[in-house]
């Protein structure tokens, strides 16, 4: 599934657009619009080309199954049929990212079917505070938030711990209103109680305060966690042996 960016005025171009071969050709992209969304415009899907906007995400378990963020109309959930033009979407939640402006992302979590987090992404230092970083494990028809983390700038999984039942998380931005890069080893019940635990594993890789645009963590190593900056590339953290 690709969502593009309104381009200008262009109208029925800012839409979902799905492929069921890899996009070998042009023609095999299939424009697909959600119940009760408009038709042209920006729909909600964000208009700003510059911003590392991630609304969109394929479930890691069900097959054909994608989640996307409108932020005037809420999640949605598409499952494909035979073809992209068989698909079905569904309104899941109206619930709105409190504090979008224009970051948001949303990402499903490896081997747990309907698990979505969802983070407010980077915002101006008025509106950190309030920003918020959730959990479904519904496909984004119900949501908790994850207790004492604010402005996540970026998150991503990996490996789980040993003796763990849950993927490592591991998120850059404000925990208890710090500043750092973390991880959690948390395992499915401490998030399902939302008693989460988090350990700080850095600040500023290499001691640089370029924007953190993406983290991920390994899934084959525990531990190893992958950083992406704006504009200075990028950086791995992984447990000394």
């Amino acid at each position: 599934m690709w969502i593009p960016r309104r381009n200008g005025n262009t109208p029925n171009r800012s839409q979902p657009y799905i492929t069921l071969d890899g996009g070998a050709t042009a023609k095999s992209w299939t424009q697909t619009i959600p119940p009760g969304l408009p038709e042209n415009g920006d729909a909600g899907w964000g208009s700003n080309f510059g911003a590392n906007r991630q609304i969109v995400c394929a479930d890691r378990v069900f097959p054909r199954t994608f989640y996307a963020y409108s932020s005037i109309g809420g999640f949605y959930k598409y499952v494909a049929g035979q073809t992209a033009a068989d698909g079905v979407w569904t309104k899941q939640s109206a619930t709105v990212i409190t504090n979008d402006e224009g970051l948001a992302k949303i990402r499903s979590v490896p081997g747990y079917g309907g698990h979505v987090f969802v983070c407010s992404g980077a915002v101006t230092k008025s509106n950190q505070p309030y920003c918020t970083f959730m959990r479904t494990t519904d496909g984004c028809k119900t949501f908790k938030n994850i207790l004492d983390v604010q402005c996540v700038y970026a998150f991503g999984f990996g490996k789980t711990a040993p003796g763990g039942d849950y993927p490592a998380v591991y998120f850059a931005g404000l925990y208890r209103k710090q500043w750092g890069i973390y991880r959690s080893t948390s395992r499915l019940a401490a998030w399902n109680a939302n008693t989460v635990e988090w350990t700080k594993i850095g600040d500023y890789p290499f001691g640089s305060y370029d924007f953190i645009t993406c983290v991920e963590g390994d899934a084959n190593i525990f531990g190893t966690v992958y950083v992406g900056f704006m504009g200075s590339g990028w950086g791995y953290y992984k447990i000394a042996s």
